[in-house]
C-alpha cells in the first residue's frame, strides 16, 4: 500500500483545510464516515496511515480505521482510480480535493477522438 500511495497520490496543493480533531479522544467515527462519503463516490477506499498500516477498506471500515489514528498520524485516502483524494493531518485538518482529469478526456464527447 505504502509504494502504491507513493506512485499515485496526487501531490496537488488542496484549496481548503477544515479543522476535525480537536484531540479530545472523542469518538469521530461518524463524522469521519460522513466526511468520506461527501468526498467519496464508492466503495473501496484505499487509507494508509503509516507504512505498515492500511488497506482497501469500506467506508464504514475506513473511517473506523481513520478515528483509531486521527490526530495521531498524516492519514492519506483515495479512491482506487487515484481521482479522489484526502488527507486527516496529525494536527487535526482535514481536506479532499479531486484530480483534474487530462485535457484529452475533457475533450466535447460529441467529437470523440481517436487517442494513437
Amino acid at each position: 500500500m505504502h509504494q502504491l500511495m507513493l506512485r499515485r497520490f496526487s501531490q496537488e496543493t488542496p484549496a481548503q483545510w477544515f479543522y476535525f480533531c480537536d484531540g479530545s479522544g472523542s469518538d469521530e467515527t461518524k463524522a469521519i464516515e460522513s466526511y468520506l462519503k461527501t468526498h467519496f463516490e464508492a466503495e473501496p477506499l484505499l487509507v494508509e496511515v503509516h507504512r505498515s498500516i492500511g488497506g482497501c477498506l469500506s467506508f464504514s471500515e475506513a473511517s473506523a480505521l481513520i478515528a483509531k489514528h486521527l490526530c495521531r498520524s498524516n492519514i492519506k485516502v483515495a479512491n482506487r482510480a487515484f481521482t479522489s483524494f484526502a488527507i486527516f493531518a496529525s494536527n487535526g485538518v482535514t481536506t479532499a480535493w479531486q484530480r483534474r482529469a487530462p485535457k484529452y478526456i475533457q475533450a466535447d464527447a460529441a467529437s470523440p477522438r481517436r487517442l494513437t
